[in-house]
């Protein structure tokens, strides 16, 4: 979670996701969303793109996926479909939608409503993670 917390910062955003594998990281990435102008450049999206492009289903089912943020339903669907089973999350989306709009579904709703195996710990480093949010909006 601190590599994320790493992306978050460096993007200036929230939002940071990091894909380990056996404790490497293959792919990082922050929300870039307004500066590519483009809503689905959220961090997961961006993380799993490039973990997609190196890493076949077979492979990915094996890595984790650490996000400063609850994965919303556009991210979830995509790494429930991505074939990832270990996501860990620090903030959840009801404390992010005190700072930033959200969609409140839940991504455990969306785990719940699949054929996946996959494993969901949220509330990880929550306290650094609510304070990207918190430093977000104080900057805006």
């Amino acid at each position: 979670m601190h590599e994320a917390i790493k992306e978050a910062n460096e993007g200036k955003t929230p939002f940071g996701c990091v894909i380990a594998r056996d404790g490497h990281i293959v792919a990082r990435a922050y929300n870039t969303v307004m500066s590519d102008h483009d809503p689905t450049e959220h961090a997961e999206m961006n993380a799993l793109r490039a973990a997609c492009r190196k890493y076949d289903r077979s492979e990915r089912r094996k890595m984790i996926v650490y996000t400063t943020c609850e994965p919303c339903p556009m991210c979830m669907g995509a790494l429930l479909m991505g074939g990832f089973r270990d996501i860990v999350y620090g903030t959840d989306i009801p404390t992010a939608a005190r700072y930033v709009k959200q969609i409140m579904v839940r991504c455990s709703h969306l785990a719940e409503n699949t054929e996946s195996d996959i494993s969901i710990k949220g509330g990880v480093m929550e306290g650094e993670c609510r304070e990207l949010f918190e430093t977000f909006v104080n900057n805006e």
